[in-house]
């Protein structure tokens, strides 16, 4: 569908027809940050969004925001890891579960890439959406603090709330529950936890 050009067409139909009915919010699916979190996946996927929202008689107008995470598993917060952590001289974002992404968590992500969209010609007032309905994981064995600083991989592994065993996959985690409940405004740029 992307190669034909019919995603970009129909999602840009959408938002025009749609953009025209009042009382409507338009929140566009933006993938999580264990797909678009690196460099090189999110500049690309803010410039396609833009393009999408200013073709075949869609406007920026016409988008309310974007929402993360959607039927998906990432965290919303990491609590005992940042991406802007180091271990004995190594970023985090070197561990083989970080990958060198950008991010760590949804919320982080979120934030970082409703900036970017803005930048990028969409109204200053564009909303987030997170999706937390199963990002929730439980019991004895969640992490109750940082992992031991001494090397990186040992760090980012035994405080990581997100035990899948890299943070692209999208398999179902056991032990994964619901997560924070709806909040409206959590957070600066986030309009709501749905």
């Amino acid at each position: 569908m992307k190669a034909n050009g019919n995603y970009e067409k129909g999602v840009s139909y959408a938002l025009d027809k749609l953009g025209a009915i009042p009382n409507v919010y338009h929140y566009i699916d933006a993938g999580h940050h264990g797909w678009l979190g690196w460099d090189s996946n999110l500049a690309p996927a803010v410039r396609e969004f833009a393009k999408v929202a200013t073709t075949n008689g869609a406007s920026v107008k016409d988008v309310t925001g974007f929402i993360v995470n959607t039927a998906n598993y990432r965290p919303t917060k990491e609590p005992y890891l940042k991406v802007t952590d180091t271990v004995n001289g190594q970023t985090v974002r070197q561990s083989k579960w970080v990958d060198w992404n950008q991010y760590v968590d949804e919320q982080s992500f979120a934030q970082a890439m409703r900036d970017k969209l803005v930048a990028a010609g969409f109204d200053s007032g564009l909303g987030m959406l997170i999706d937390t309905s199963r990002n929730g994981w439980g019991g004895s064995a969640r992490p109750s603090g940082p992992g031991t600083q001494t090397i990186v991989d040992g760090y980012v592994d035994a405080g990581r709330i997100d035990r899948r065993i890299h943070a692209g996959n999208w398999c179902n985690r056991s032990g994964a529950g619901i997560g924070e409940r709806p909040t409206a405004a959590p957070a600066a740029g986030i309009d709501a936890y749905v």
